[in-house]
């Protein structure tokens, strides 16, 4: 009777780990996934001028911009939450953003500018609906999203 016992909550305890790595592994799948998606859909964009909104193939609340180098810690303390998707961008023209959706990142992207095929130039923190406006330029195979109001001070 007392091995049965055991045995059972053996398999239970086997059975919510083996839950709890799926989830985690299902989330992951979804964080990148949704990551290949915008650089697709960011590809595809033939305007000069657009809003997140528009582009964005995934629900969002909140997308962050962080600069190459901005360390993890500054990092958590923008979004509020510690999360693995949180890289420290460790060069110059690194595309680093952070997506968010009630409190949990559904998008992240981290590389080169060259390798993604696309530039961004934005300020820290762009909520979805606020309207913000970016200017986008073709040059060779990579495309450059700039914050209108950014690109429209440099050109004067």
């Amino acid at each position: 009777m007392k091995k049965r016992i055991i045995t059972t909550v053996i398999f239970l305890a086997a059975l919510v780990l083996v839950s709890c790595i799926m989830v985690q592994v299902n989330h992951s799948g979804r964080v990148s996934s949704n990551g290949k998606r915008l650089g697709e859909a960011l590809k595809q964009v033939n305007k000069t001028e657009i809003t997140w909104d528009e582009v964005v193939p995934f629900e969002w609340d909140t997308m962050y911009c962080f600069t190459p180098y901005t360390s993890k810690e500054a990092m958590v303390q923008t979004v509020g939450f510690d999360s693995r998707f949180l890289q420290a961008g460790e060069y110059d023209d690194m595309v680093n953003l952070v997506f968010v959706k009630d409190q949990e990142v559904v998008a992240a992207v981290y590389g080169h500018g060259a390798d993604l095929g696309y530039q961004l130039s934005a300020g820290e923190k762009i909520k979805k609906g606020d309207g913000t406006k970016f200017a986008v330029e073709k040059k060779g195979q990579e495309i450059y999203f700039s914050e209108k109001e950014v690109a429209d001070r440099l050109k004067r």
